[in-house]
């Protein structure tokens, strides 16, 4: 009787790893982060998150819409030598590309024609297939385990790559853990997946790091018209806030984290031309934080983005 209870629950499992998943549903987001080094001293920290907004269809085939919204900031890696202007950042509201699921492939349409990004259907020793995220040739599969992410267990591939990860995974659906449309292995610059998330659900975290959030929805502004500028940038937390405006208007000065939280909102009279206002962030954590500037209306005048150190 207790071989049979131990059958049927292997059967199961069996079962329940063997059904499809689509990668595509319940709304996932990859949430991302990597530093480029490549004007050096001039660094610069991108954090955005891969979300699905809509469809398109290509000869009868549909596709998902791929976005990524996010931000870049700009800083200075300290160097003894003199160095340009690293302040600054700028937005990341972009479309990225036509994607679909074909059993456990995923494909991304690119220019006339559709190419493969990954295959999830691998066994130990089988090489990744190509692929334009592949860096290196005879990538292959040296271990499969799984992961329960959101209600289904997902394959985890170990790789062999030539050079040192710490991770050098991938997870089905997800994608590879150093970057989920970057190249495979990164030597230099790798993308690194903070998190994923099914809705507003996150499902994995990448134990790499602390913390994550999901954001999404965060408005473009138009600064066409308006100057403005925060400094110092990245700082500690004391952050100064200069405006430029060619007629005075009501507005209010907003504080908003990755996840959308309102943490400041406070009042401000600006007038025309050079306007000038501290603000104090030294009881927040490290990381990155948007700075609005909304009209009496709710309207957006401008915005920026601060990173605390």
């Amino acid at each position: 009787m207790k071989k049979l209870i131990f059958t049927l629950l292997v059967f199961v499992a069996i079962q329940a790893n063997s059904q499809e998943i689509e990668y595509f549903e319940n709304d996932p987001k990859w949430r991302i982060a990597y530093t480029f080094g490549g004007q050096y001293p001039c660094m610069r920290d991108y954090n955005y998150t891969y979300y699905l907004n809509g469809y398109d269809t290509i000869d009868g085939v549909v596709y998902n819409k791929l976005y990524q919204l996010g931000s870049c900031i700009y800083w200075e890696f300290p160097s003894p030598y003199p160095s340009p202007d690293c302040s600054g950042g700028h937005e990341i509201n972009s479309f990225t590309g036509l994607f679909r699921q074909e059993g456990k492939k995923i494909y991304r349409w690119e220019g006339n024609q559709e190419v493969m990004y990954y295959d999830f259907d691998l066994d130990v020793g089988d090489t990744l297939p190509d692929s334009p995220l592949l860096e290196e040739d005879n990538i292959y599969v040296t271990a499969i385990d799984s992961i329960m992410i959101g209600e289904t267990y997902r394959k985890v591939f170990t790789l062999h790559t030539y050079v040192s990860f710490e991770q050098p995974i991938m997870i089905e659906g997800l994608g590879f853990i150093s970057g989920f449309l970057s190249g495979f292995p990164d030597y230099f610059y790798p993308e690194n997946i903070l998190c994923f998330a099914l809705g507003d659900e996150i499902v994995y975290y990448n134990d790499l790091f602390n913390g994550c959030d999901i954001f999404v929805g965060i408005p473009a502004i138009d600064e066409s018209n308006h100057q403005m500028n925060i400094f110092p940038n990245p700082g500690n937390g004391h952050f100064t806030i200069r405006i430029n405006l060619e007629q005075s208007t009501e507005a209010y000065l907003n504080v908003i984290d990755v996840s959308g939280r309102t943490l400041i909102h406070e009042y401000w009279k600006l007038k025309t031309g050079e306007n000038e206002k501290y603000f104090d962030l030294t009881d927040l954590q490290t990381g990155l934080y948007f700075v609005t500037i909304t009209g009496a209306n709710g309207e957006f005048l401008f915005r920026n983005n601060i990173l605390i150190e």
